[in-house]
């Protein structure tokens, strides 16, 4: 959103997509299909990931292989996914930072309700 909403605000198309489609990806509209945003106690989990061994350099080999032979990334089968539960402090300072002020996208506030 750092750089979406400044976006959106200078008129650069596809801004309001992007925006869109980021927040809708939180409330499930994802890989999983899970809602990414928790209420008690608030929580919002940051990404999905791979299941996997030695998750970082198996994403090394796997860019490095992808950029030396050309290849395409392909979407993972959902059972091969899991929500990353790691949080970091200025994960959520940040998501306050770009919204705050900010009026528009009241669907962002709506959209749990869709649970």
């Amino acid at each position: 959103m750092l750089f979406l909403l400044p976006a959106l605000d200078c008129g650069i198309s596809g801004a309001r997509n992007a925006i869109e489609n980021s927040y809708r990806w939180l409330f499930g509209q994802n890989e999983l299909q899970a809602v990414m945003v928790l209420d008690n106690p608030f929580f919002i989990y940051r990404s999905i990931r791979r299941k996997t061994k030695l998750e970082r350099a198996t994403r090394y080999v796997r860019a490095l292989a992808s950029s030396t032979l050309g290849l395409r990334a392909r979407t993972e089968h959902p059972e091969r996914l899991e929500i990353n539960r790691e949080c970091r402090s200025y994960h959520i300072g940040w998501l306050l930072f770009a919204w705050a002020g900010r009026k528009g996208f009241e669907e962002f506030s709506e959209l749990q309700l869709l649970k």
